[in-house]
């Protein structure tokens, strides 16, 4: 919310409707569940991959660092660039110009976000219970530096990143984690890797093992 201004309510875009929807990478205001409500609320429709019909593709996590020569780019923005160099008409915006583009005045989005549709900050165990980051056992210490330190959960508890409660019959590693599903279990992979590197906990090269 610190790129919305404290000025006014007025309508801030022409919303989405006609488009066709595509998100790529973690969004930081709000889950992406919710950003695909917003766009069915403003007249558009959502999809999960880019197609032939796509029209807007949202980068989240976008960094000027990413279009400098010689970067990797996300399956979905690789192909957003082929069918735009084809000819298709299709836009990719940061979230902060989905955000914009909303015929919603700041009061309104604040409220229909509200607590348990913002994205959440990493929780501070993650960090204090990494250390010094890896050793010999990576993933025992993979598992330990995300488990929540109240111990598994046995259902009903808040998600710590949608605050939606935690099935009983959810997964061992989710229950361990305190989170609803596979979704938030990977926001919070994420965020804990980019909150890890930004300590020097671990390194983007050598020290990460991307997949469970």
């Amino acid at each position: 919310f610190s790129q919305l201004s404290a000025e006014g309510d007025a309508l801030v875009g022409t919303g989405f409707a006609g488009e066709v929807v595509c998100f790529t990478g973690a969004l930081r205001m709000m889950v992406r569940d919710r950003a695909r409500e917003l766009v069915v609320e403003q007249g558009g429709r959502w999809q999960d991959g880019v197609t032939r019909t796509t029209t807007i593709l949202v980068t989240g996590d976008f960094d000027e660092r990413t279009f400098r020569p010689g970067a990797t780019f996300s399956s979905k923005l690789q192909k957003a660039f082929a069918l735009v160099d084809a000819g298709q008409q299709l836009e990719i915006i940061t979230e902060e110009a989905f955000i914009t583009r909303m015929t919603i005045g700041e009061h309104e989005l604040r409220s229909r976000l509200g607590a348990a549709n913002a994205r959440t900050k990493v929780p501070a165990w993650v960090l204090s219970q990494a250390g010094d980051g890896p050793d010999d056992d990576f993933w025992g210490w993979y598992r330990t530096a995300l488990a929540h330190p109240s111990g598994r959960a046995d259902g009903d508890e808040s998600c710590i990143w949608c605050t939606k409660p935690v099935p009983v019959c959810a997964h061992w590693v989710n229950r361990e984690r305190h989170v609803c599903g596979a979704y938030c279990n990977e926001r919070l992979k994420r965020a804990a890797r980019r909150a890890w590197q930004r300590k020097g906990i671990i390194t983007s090269a050598g020290d990460w093992v991307p997949q469970e």
